[in-house]
């Protein structure tokens, strides 16, 4: 009888070893830059997603959504763990439009390289499931961060159209 228990397990085992289920998953990464100056900025995010720009004319909040959406296999049977695709920021470029200066991240992945990371506040709770996930980032622009900017006169040919008034 235990034989045929046994040779039963493993028949099962074989079978639906093989056969995976595919989960569909969702990051979200809202990005927000709220400028506390009457400068007029503009903040180009650079992801794996797509590139996407906000614009601040001074003293106002304004923000961009990134949703990378992507499947997992995850096996019938057995421990696994669950690795999210998750929306990865490239570079940051932040030009101030106001004064012709900028800055732009050398290196993404180099948090310790640039002040402009002690004005970007991260949501520290990621929300929503363990297949839909959520980051949430904040840029605070104040007189403070104008320290990292450098003078950009490439600026007045990227944005013609403002100097142009």
């Amino acid at each position: 009888m235990n034989k045929i228990r046994i040779i039963a397990l493993l028949f099962a085992l074989v079978t639906f070893h093989g056969c995976d289920r595919i989960i569909s998953t969702k990051h979200t990464t809202n990005e927000t830059m709220v400028n506390k100056t009457l400068d007029k900025y503009i903040y180009i995010l650079d992801t794996d997603v797509k590139i996407d720009t906000i614009f601040s004319n001074g003293l106002d909040s304004n923000g961009v959504v990134f949703i990378k959406n992507s499947t997992i296999d995850l096996p019938i049977f057995g421990a696994y763990t669950i690795e999210i695709s998750r929306v990865l920021v490239n570079r940051r470029y932040l030009y101030n439009i106001s004064d012709t200066t900028s800055y732009i991240q050398p290196n993404i992945n180099n948090y310790n390289d640039s002040i402009l990371f002690t004005h970007v506040k991260f949501n520290g709770v990621m929300t929503g499931s363990i297949y839909n996930q959520i980051d949430t980032s904040k840029l605070i622009v104040n007189n403070e961060i104008k320290k990292i900017f450098s003078k950009d006169y490439t600026m007045l040919d990227k944005f013609k159209d403002y100097y142009k008034k």
